[in-house]
């Protein structure tokens, strides 16, 4: 899902910086979904390596 969102926000803010020539608010919204995106990776993988460390 956040993959979705993330590839919507960089299509939008490419028409808008190249064929419309704006931005603001478009580049706020995607340095949201990238740290949201980072975020929810880092919380995956920590989970990973707890639960691989409590199947040991």
């Amino acid at each position: 899902m956040l993959w979705i969102v993330g590839s919507l926000f960089v299509v939008i803010w490419l028409v808008e910086k190249f064929l419309l020539h704006k931005g603001g608010m478009v580049h706020i919204l995607l340095l949201v979904a990238i740290s949201l995106f980072l975020s929810q990776f880092v919380q995956d993988r920590r989970t990973k390596a707890y639960q691989r460390s409590l199947t040991r």
